[in-house]
C-alpha cells in the first residue's frame, strides 16, 4: 500500500531497526512509479522522512556510495550548481514551478560552463489557476532568460516531474522544485546511475511527444 505520511515510515522503519543478532545493516526497497503523478508525489514526501531519519540512498543492487544524498530546499543549490558547471554532454532540467531568482541563479551557472557543446533542455509546468496570467507572465520570462544561456526551453501543462538529469549519468529527483518554490517539506536526491537517468530521460520526454487534450 502505497504511503506518504512520515508517522508510517519511522513505524516501519523502527520495525526494521529493532536488535537482532546478526544484523549488521537494513536496507528498504523502495519502488516507485514516476509516470504516476500521485505515487511520485507520495515518494517525494517519504524522501525527506529517509533523510531525517538518516538513510542514504542508493540504486538497487549496489551498495549507497558517498555522492549520493537527500537535500532539502536550504543545501541542494550549491551542490546542482557545481554539476551544472560541470557537464559536459547534455542538462536536462524538468520543474513543476518556476521562480525567476532560482532561475535566474541557474542561468548564470549555466553560463559559466565552458563546454560549449552541452545540449540544454528546460521543461517548465504551464499552471491553469486563478492567477493564470500572472503565472504564465513568470513563465515566458523564465523561457527568455533561459533562451539566453542556449538552453532549449518550453512550458507544457503536461510536466509532473521534478528533476535534472546531467550528462546521462547524474540524476536529481524529488518533491523539490529545481527552478520553482520551496516548502520546507520538499526534498530532492542526487543519484549517480546511468540506468536511473536513462529511465528517467524516456519519461520526461514522452510528454513532449503526446498530443494536449482538447478541453473545448
Amino acid at each position: 500500500m502505497p504511503f506518504s505520511w512520515k508517522g508510517t515510515l519511522d513505524q516501519y522503519a523502527g520495525r526494521l531497526n529493532r536488535p537482532a543478532d546478526g544484523k549488521r545493516e537494513v536496507r528498504i526497497l523502495d519502488y516507485i512509479d514516476v509516470r504516476v503523478p500521485v505515487l511520485d508525489r507520495m515518494y517525494g514526501k517519504r524522501l525527506k522522512g529517509y533523510r531525517d531519519l538518516g538513510y542514504r540512498i542508493g540504486e538497487a543492487g549496489r551498495a549507497p556510495i558517498p555522492p549520493d544524498f537527500i537535500f532539502g530546499p536550504k543545501d541542494y543549490l550549491e551542490v546542482m550548481l557545481r554539476d551544472l558547471v560541470r557537464a559536459k554532454e547534455t542538462v536536462w532540467i524538468s520543474s513543476t514551478s518556476t521562480d525567476l531568482k532560482v532561475v535566474r541563479t541557474i542561468a548564470e551557472a549555466l553560463s559559466k560552463n565552458p563546454s560549449q557543446r552541452t545540449e540544454r533542455t528546460v521543461a517548465l509546468r504551464l499552471k491553469v489557476s486563478k492567477d493564470s496570467e500572472s503565472a504564465e507572465k513568470a513563465i515566458r520570462s523564465a523561457e527568455e532568460i533561459l533562451r539566453a544561456c542556449s538552453c532549449s526551453a518550453h512550458s507544457d501543462e503536461r510536466v509532473r516531474c521534478n528533476a535534472v538529469l546531467i550528462d546521462h549519468r547524474i540524476l536529481w529527483y524529488g518533491s523539490l522544485a529545481p527552478l520553482g518554490y520551496h516548502k520546507e517539506e520538499d526534498s530532492i536526491l542526487r543519484i549517480e546511475s546511468p540506468r536511473l537517468a536513462e529511465e528517467m530521460q524516456s519519461v520526461l520526454e514522452a510528454p513532449l511527444h503526446q498530443p494536449i487534450a482538447d478541453s473545448g
